[in-house]
C-alpha cells in the first residue's frame, strides 16, 4: 500500500503548479477545542455501509493536503493540490482546483483501486471535500463525498473493454465522509533544479525541474519527489529520502520508488496516465544536510487503466 499512496502523491504533484486557490477563499471556519493530538475519527458510508477507520491521519506538504482513514488494508485516501482551508471538487488534470480521492477495498490489494479525480472519464469518478484547520494547524476537519470508479477486470486479472475498445467501469459511492484528524506539517517550499528528460524516446523541452521533501506519516516514509514539467506533458519521480548513492532495480529494491507520467496535462486535454513498470533508478550523490540529490532513471511505463505503454528516461540535480 505505501507504492501505491506514493505514486498516489506524484499524482497531485504534478498538478501542482504555481499558486493554487480554493473553489472558495473565504471558507476557513474557525475550530474550537477538538481532541488532542492522536486521538480523533475518520468515517464514511460505501455503498451504504458504515466505515469507521481505526487507524487516520493527514499531512500537509508544498501545494497540498492529504487525509487518510484505514481498516486494516482497506483505506480512503484524498489528496488536495493546496494546503489552503477551503471547499475543492475533484479534478486530476486542473492546476486551479486539483485534486482527488482513492478507494481501496479491503480484498483487492493495490493493484485496481478506485479513483474519484474527473468525472469525465468512466473509469475515475468525481467528489468534493471541505476542510478548515484549528488554530495552530495541527488538527483538520472536514467533510467529504465521491464516486470512486475503476476499470473491470476478469477472472484472470486483465483489464476489460467493450466491442469497441472503450474501459469498461464500476463504481462505489462514498458518502458522508466526516474527519477530525492530527495533521503533519511541512511548509518547505519547493527547491529548485535541473535535468534532462526523453518521454517515448523524445528528447522533451523541460520548463521546470523543481523537488520537496514529502513528510513522513504513519503510512507513507519520508519521500523526495521530484517533478518535471514540459511544454505538454509532466513526470513525477518519488524516491524514499533514506536513498544512497547506487543503482536500483525499482522491482527488486525494498525502497519505495514510484514514478507516474501525465500527457498533455499542461494543455488540460483529456490526460493519459502511466505508471512505472520496471527499470533503474541511479543515485549517484545525496547530501541529506543540504538537501541536494543527483543521478538519472531509465523507466518503462504502462497505462494506469489501459493497454498503452511508454519509456522515461532522464537526468537530475535537485535541491529539496
Amino acid at each position: 500500500m505505501k507504492k501505491l499512496l506514493l505514486l498516489f502523491a506524484t499524482v497531485f504533484v504534478l498538478t501542482s503548479c504555481g499558486d493554487i486557490e480554493p473553489i472558495d477563499p473565504g471558507l476557513n471556519p474557525a475550530l474550537g477545542g477538538g481532541p488532542g493530538a492522536g486521538t480523533g475519527s475518520f468515517t464514511a458510508k460505501i455503498d451504504g455501509r458504515d466505515f469507521v477507520a481505526t487507524a487516520f491521519e493527514a499531512a500537509t506538504a508544498t501545494n497540498s493536503f492529504i487525509v487518510r482513514g484505514t481498516i486494516g488494508a482497506e483505506s480512503i485516501t484524498i489528496t488536495i493540490t493546496s494546503q489552503q482551508a477551503g471547499t475543492y471538487n475533484f479534478n486530476l488534470a486542473s492546476t486551479i482546483n486539483g485534486g482527488g480521492g482513492i478507494y481501496i477495498p479491503a480484498n483487492n490489494g493495490t493493484r485496481n483501486p478506485y479513483l474519484a479525480v474527473d468525472g469525465s472519464d468512466p473509469t475515475v469518478g468525481t467528489g468534493t471535500i471541505t476542510f478548515a484547520y484549528n488554530a495552530d494547524r495541527s488538527r483538520a476537519t472536514g467533510t467529504f463525498n465521491m464516486i470512486a470508479k475503476r476499470q473491470q477486470v476478469d477472472a484472470a486479472g486483465n483489464f476489460v473493454f467493450d466491442a469497441n475498445n472503450v474501459a469498461v467501469g464500476e463504481q462505489v459511492v462514498i458518502t458522508d465522509g466526516r474527519f477530525d484528524v492530527p495533521v503533519t506539517q511541512d511548509s518547505a517550499n519547493p527547491g529548485s533544479g535541473s535535468g534532462t528528460l526523453r518521454i517515448a524516446n523524445v528528447d522533451r523541452n523541460i520548463t521546470n525541474v523543481r523537488a520537496f521533501l514529502l513528510p513522513a506519516t504513519a503510512s507513507i516514509p519520508a519521500s523526495i519527489s521530484i517533478v518535471y514539467q514540459t511544454d505538454d506533458d509532466n513526470l513525477g519521480l518519488v524516491l524514499e529520502s533514506s536513498i544512497t548513492p547506487g543503482t536500483y532495480d525499482i522491482n527488486v529494491t525494498a525502497l519505495d520508488i514510484s514514478s507516474l507520467i501525465n500527457e498533455d496535462i499542461v494543455n488540460n486535454l483529456p490526460t493519459t496516465t502511466y505508471t512505472e513498470d520496471s527499470g533503474t533508478v541511479t543515485i549517484t550523490a545525496h547530501d541529506t544536510t543540504a538537501r541536494t540529490i543527483t543521478g538519472s532513471f531509465n523507466l518503462s511505463y504502462s497505462e494506469f487503466t489501459g493497454p498503452a505503454t511508454t519509456t522515461g528516461s532522464g537526468t537530475f540535480t535537485v535541491t529539496y
